[in-house]
């Protein structure tokens, strides 16, 4: 049901998005205990999602659904926002569109003793993601660079890196 739903969001909003020059980042519904949440994600592609261009796509959206109750929940809760600067990047789009930029890469299981690897993003293909790992070590704290590859199917979540 889910996935039906999250289709059915998207071709909702395609054309309205486009028009309005915003992106579709993602769409999610989840049980929350006994509510059903339906979150919708979206950004630009210069500049930053604000409060008004959240609530346009909210109303347009809620309007919209609210034309196909019998695909929907009898009841949820519909939340549209920013993916943040945190963003996890799903797709090969995304991923393409922060290329050099830092990500945090969560594994399933450790490499080298560790789950979470932070780098700038190289590259990546079907099966592969390919970062630098940049670390600090030895008494000079130099910077050393350590190219890394994972395996997609290992990978349990990329987000960008938020560094200050």
């Amino acid at each position: 049901m889910s996935k039906r739903i999250e289709s059915l969001v998207r071709e909702k909003l395609e054309d309205f998005l486009s028009e309005e020059n915003l992106l579709l980042w993602d769409v999610t519904i989840t049980k929350e205990g006994k509510n059903t949440v339906l979150r919708v994600f979206i950004d630009k592609a210069e500049g930053y999602i604000d409060t008004d261009d959240c609530e346009k796509v909210s109303k347009f959206l809620s309007e919209k659904l609210d034309t196909v109750e019998d695909e929907m929940p009898a009841s949820y809760f519909l939340e549209v926002s920013s993916p943040g600067m945190d963003r996890e990047l799903k797709t090969d789009e995304q991923l393409n569109r922060y290329i050099g930029e830092f990500v945090d890469i969560k594994l399933y299981s450790g490499v080298d003793g560790k789950k979470v690897f932070q780098g700038k993003l190289d590259s990546f293909t079907d099966s592969e993601i390919n970062i630098t790992e940049v670390s600090e070590e030895g008494k000079k704290k130099d910077p050393i660079e350590k190219p890394r590859s994972f395996q997609r199917e290992k990978i349990a979540k990329i987000n960008l890196a938020v560094i200050f």
